[in-house]
């Protein structure tokens, strides 16, 4: 009974700090607006997480794990194993690009080095299933292409020409040469739907704003 109550609270406090940083940015969202939106108690909310770094890992887990899984599934239903490492840089890449809001909090997340950690060992891990390699060697080279990934999306580089250096960079594990595979890839990325604090990521901007106060 306790431990469910202690997953209730972890639930509402992740709720509320996903609705902060989106409406007031990552930085200007602080442990007491989190308690003050949770009611909970600060020494209940810090046996439960470790600080704002916590529950941004937390966050970031649940959304690169949702990702991992659409491009599994996908993956699997158009028979090309190349998806299941090809659309996860796309998917972050693609949020970046159609949310302002979400671009800022995934920067964050990839400028975090536990973060980032959590984001190559949990690609690497799914990505052994479609590409022969050593975990090892898969998370070190994961770690240096999130890493990228992380410093296009805080230089709001586009989401094409952005696509187009993980494609390069990618053709290092599998056959990135195919005419037409950046459309494919954007076309599949722009239609799942993916969602963010479980709202569509297209509609992020429109409820929480377009950008944040000076």
């Amino acid at each position: 009974m306790e431990t469910d109550r202690g997953e209730d609270k972890l639930v509402k406090i992740v709720w509320a700090s996903e609705e902060l940083f989106l409406r007031n940015g990552y930085d200007r969202t602080t442990m007491r607006m989190i308690q003050s939106s949770t009611g909970l108690h600060s020494g209940s909310i810090y046996y439960i997480v470790e600080g704002k770094d916590g529950i941004l890992r937390m966050e970031a887990e649940a959304f690169i794990g949702d990702i991992l899984c659409r491009s599994s599934r996908i993956s699997r239903e158009t028979g090309d194993p190349r998806m299941q490492i090809l659309l996860p840089p796309a998917f972050l890449l693609h949020s970046a690009s159609v949310s302002g809001r979400l671009s800022a909090l995934l920067g964050h997340m990839f400028a975090n080095g536990s973060v980032l950690r959590v984001f190559s060992s949990m690609a690497a891990e799914w990505g052994t299933r479609a590409v022969k390699m050593e975990r090892e060697e898969m998370e070190n080279l994961f770690g240096f292409l999130y890493g990228g990934i992380g410093g296009m999306i805080r230089m709001d580089a586009d989401y094409e020409s952005a696509m187009r250096t993980v494609l390069r960079f990618m053709g290092t594990l599998t056959d990135t040469e195919e005419p037409g595979l950046p459309d494919r890839i954007r076309e599949i990325v722009s239609r799942e739907g993916l969602r963010f604090h479980d709202t569509p990521i297209e509609d992020i901007d429109r409820i929480f704003g377009d950008g944040y106060d000076e």
